[in-house]
């Protein structure tokens, strides 16, 4: 997008901004901390391929090797993070409304949604064949924008402003209606449930679910998945970050309003010399990668909105436009007044540059001091020890049930058999930890036993940190007693719902009791410091 002396401006934006572009550096390890990069380097392809200047120029050997490196980076992207197809599906919009306005070819469209359909099966056939992928709504929409793309193939956008609205609307129409009509047809043929709960969470944001439901509630109670705080924007304010971004979206988005009105009514042929220059419409025809970027930030953050999870993806593109924004010279030409005039706009650029730069300097130095003395290492003993015990004394065949975070870590450290998955995305699995779950509800020992000889356990991890958190509306006990239909702890904050009072006492503290209604079905191998076996 600019010159690549321009880039420690973007690294500038990265460093101010650290907390809002990774959760790296703050929490263990996680899936999208080895996906994201891959989508990075897919992005990176897709412009190069989007931005006609730059493509056409290369040899036919180039051009082939630029397309399989999109496959492969939207391969691996997609085989390492579970919500893949969500973040493929914002850039598959951002490319469908690229064809729609006309700004990169048919041809071009089409290929990418082929290898977006492409890497999901290889993923699919690589990931055991889970059906979930095939049924996912990134399928069904790439299905159904191939259909309106090719029904509406010839279409054009003259005809006057209404005309070229209800073309617009009609298509867009088209393929909402398409897609809705493959997920059901889909779903039904291969009967997969696996993504309700997906649903249930998007319903849920805005008060339609039922506030009871375990699986969506998961979901809602985790901060990741809060609506995104203000303070986001005050963060990215102070730096320049948003402010800069907010230019550079807003002019994109004016401009392709522009080029998309002038092609209603054909404004380039009516307007005399003085203006034509301002009418026309070739500038994101020749850079669509730079409205590619925009288009699908725009997408991704009205997603982050709703979802503070997913500002990690939006605030890089955010860097990569402000920087852009600053640094292409090729933007500053379509100005009027700066056309030709390639002294004013380096010397307007490196004042605004070098200013923000010392800005941030001056802003973040002592801060950046801090950082670079902070050094840390993971380090949980009791973990440690609960996974040595385990190795040193039970069976290799040995079962364990407990939360889905510490049965990730058993089967890591220990390759014993667990009895519950932290894999959310199979009905099974999620119906699964539901049940084993309930050695945090209020249930007696003879209904927890049968639940959990069901399952094959031999061995329960009762955790301290679950069992005497502190109610919130949102600890497992919580969530589980609402699933059950219990009133829970907490229960002036869940009035009015139905709920019944259980008489049985909470099963993972009553078990410290060990009476004999326990002694019958359990018996305890080992009390640790925050853990129970």
């Amino acid at each position: 997008l600019s010159p690549t002396r321009f880039l420690p401006f973007y690294g500038m934006f990265c460093l101010t901004n650290l907390s809002d572009m990774t959760r790296a550096h703050f929490v263990v390890n996680l899936r999208e901390h080895f996906a994201l990069p891959m989508f990075w380097l897919q992005i990176l392809f897709v412009c190069v391929y989007l931005k006609s200047v730059t493509y056409d120029a290369v040899s036919r050997v180039g051009k082939n090797c630029i397309r399989f490196c999109i496959f492969w980076f939207t391969f691996l992207f997609m085989l390492m993070w579970q919500f893949n197809q969500f973040a493929m599906l914002f850039q598959a919009m951002a490319i469908y409304a690229l064809s729609v306005l006309k700004l990169i070819t048919l041809e071009k469209a089409v290929l990418l949604f082929f290898i977006h359909l492409g890497a999901l099966v290889a993923v699919f056939v690589l990931q055991f064949f889970p059906k979930m992928l095939l049924s996912s709504i990134l399928v069904t929409f790439n299905l159904s924008a191939l259909f309106s793309l090719y029904l509406f193939r010839r279409s054009t956008h003259s005809g006057g402003v209404v005309a070229g609205f209800c073309k617009l609307a009609t298509q867009i129409l088209i393929t909402i209606i398409t897609m809705v009509l493959f997920t059901f047809l889909l779903k039904r043929l291969l009967g997969v449930e696996s993504d309700d709960h997906i649903f249930k969470f998007l319903l849920g944001k805005f008060g339609f679910s039922n506030v009871r439901d375990f699986e969506s509630r998961v979901y809602l109670c985790h901060d990741a998945f809060s609506f995104l705080s203000n303070d986001f924007f005050l963060h990215t304010s102070k730096t320049f970050l948003f402010p800069l971004y907010l230019t550079m979206f807003s002019g994109c988005l004016f401009v392709i309003g522009k080029d998309l009105l002038t092609q209603w009514c054909d404004l380039a042929s009516l307007s005399n010399n003085k203006y034509r220059q301002f009418f026309t419409t070739d500038y994101f025809e020749r850079r669509a990668d730079l409205a590619f970027l925009v288009l699908q930030s725009v997408i991704i953050g009205l997603v982050s909105l709703m979802v503070t999870r997913i500002s990690y993806m939006w605030s890089p593109l955010m860097a990569v436009l402000a920087t852009a924004l600053l640094c292409c010279e090729d933007i500053w030409k379509t100005l009027p007044g700066f056309r030709n005039r390639r002294q004013y706009i380096q010397m307007f650029q490196l004042s605004v540059i070098v200013a923000i730069l010392g800005y941030n300097s001056v802003l973040f130095y002592n801060r950046f001091q801090e950082e670079m003395k902070d050094l840390r290492e993971f380090w949980d003993p009791d973990t440690v020890n609960l996974m040595e015990w385990i190795n040193n004394t039970t069976a290799p065949y040995a079962s364990f049930a407990g939360s889905m975070q510490l049965m990730a870590g058993v089967k890591c450290c220990t390759s014993r058999p667990i009895t519950n998955h932290p894999h959310f995305e199979n009905k099974q699995l999620r119906d699964r930890t539901k049940d084993i779950y309930q050695i945090y509800a209020r249930r007696s020992a003879e209904d927890v036993y049968n639940i959990l000889k069901k399952y094959n356990t031999n061995y329960i991890i009762l955790e301290d940190s679950i069992c005497r958190a502190k109610r919130s509306g949102c600890t497992i006990p919580e969530l589980i007693d609402l699933e059950n239909g219990h009133a829970p702890d907490s229960r002036h904050l869940w009035m009015s719902m139905g709920l019944v009072q259980s008489k049985e006492r909470r099963f993972c503290t009553a078990i410290e009791n060990m009476d004999e209604s326990f002694a019958r079905y359990f018996r305890y191998i080992s009390n640790m410091r925050t853990e129970s076996i």
